[in-house]
Formats: C-alpha cells, sequence, structure tokens
C-alpha cells in the first residue's frame, strides 16, 4: 500500500527516501528515483542515529528538491489505504508569540533559524520513524495472534481427525471380532 501510495501521490519530478526493504524492493521498478534508502531498525533506540542520518539526507537534497515534503504512512487497520502527510515545512503556529522582553541570543538570527528548523525537522523525521515502527510492531503482533489462532484450529482439526480414525479403527475391530467369533 506504500509503495502504490507513494507512486500515486509523488509529484512529477520528486524523488523518494525510502526506509524499509520491502517498500524499497516494491519501489525499484525505475518509476521514481530513489534518492536514498535505509532499513526500518527493530529497536526504538535505534530511531535517532536512523532519524539524524534521514534529517541530513533531506538538508542535503533540498536545495535540488525544494518544496514540501510529503511522508506516506501505513493506517493502523490492515487492508486501509496509506495516508500521505506533510512532514516538512511545519505549520505556522496561530499566533506568533509575543515577548514583552529583547530575546538573550549567541548565534546570528540566521544561524538560529536554521538550527532551530532542522532541528524541528529532526523531531517530525523521529516521530515519523517512531510512529512507522509502532505500526511495523503491532503488524507483526497482529500477524503472530492470526498464526497462533490458526494452529489452534488446525490442531483441533487434527485432534478431531485422528479421534474419528481411532474411533473408525475400534469400530473395525470390533467387527473383525465379532464376525470372528460368529465364524467359531
Amino acid at each position: 500500500h506504500l509503495a502504490e501510495e507513494a507512486r500515486r501521490s509523488a509529484p512529477a519530478g520528486s524523488g523518494l527516501l525510502v526506509v524499509g526493504q520491502r517498500t524499497l524492493a516494491l519501489l525499484q521498478d525505475g518509476a521514481l528515483p530513489i534518492l536514498w534508502s535505509a532499513d526500518l531498525p527493530v529497536h526504538p533506540g535505534e530511531i535517532p542515529a536512523l532519524a539524524s542520518r534521514l534529517t541530513d539526507a533531506l538538508l542535503d537534497l533540498a536545495p535540488r528538491h525544494p518544496g514540501p515534503i510529503a511522508l506516506v504512512a501505513a493506517r493502523d487497520l490492515p487492508g486501509q489505504p496509506a495516508q500521505v502527510h506533510r512532514l516538512w515545512p511545519p505549520e505556522a503556529p496561530a499566533t506568533a508569540p509575543t515577548h514583552p522582553r529583547a530575546l538573550l541570543c549567541t548565534l546570528p538570527p540566521a544561524a538560529l533559524v536554521e538550527g532551530l528548523l532542522a532541528e524541528a525537522l529532526f523531531a517530525a523525521v523521529t516521530a515519523a520513524l517512531m510512529e512507522g515502527l509502532r505500526a511495523e510492531n503491532q503488524a507483526r503482533v497482529e500477524a503472530m495472534s492470526r498464526a497462533q489462532n490458526n494452529l489452534r484450529e488446525k490442531r483441533t482439526e487434527v485432534e478431531q481427525e485422528w479421534q474419528q480414525a481411532r474411533q473408525e479403527q475400534m469400530t473395525t475391530e470390533l467387527i473383525e471380532l465379532t464376525m470372528g467369533r460368529e465364524t467359531l
């Protein structure tokens, strides 16, 4: 679903940054250029390092690919379509903060704003990756639950078949014994 939605919603001339090997494999048909890719970590503690690498890649690509950054994410319910979210630029606040006094700042204003925006992008990427990991783990748990239910059902079927076969064997033995007694 993610690959289909990425193909459908990507503007012409854009590229993809892909997290996850299955999605990457589905997108390698050449319809959209893959500009960067990585595996989704299995442990939440690995997310900040990946978010840092992804943020750096986004910042490096920004001069060549200006414009908003969209995130294609899976829905919680299986079979539901993927969603496209605006990851960057952040939404402007409804009201600008008012400061009665001048702010004390040791950085030039341009450098401060650039650093704050980079940190905001890192935070947005980190939140998106954590949500992706949560959704992936939820899907795995649901798949394991379905597998356990299937195993229980299969076990019940096998036990019923065994009991029926055993009953048929016992009936056959009783018939043979009865027939043998009548013959004698």
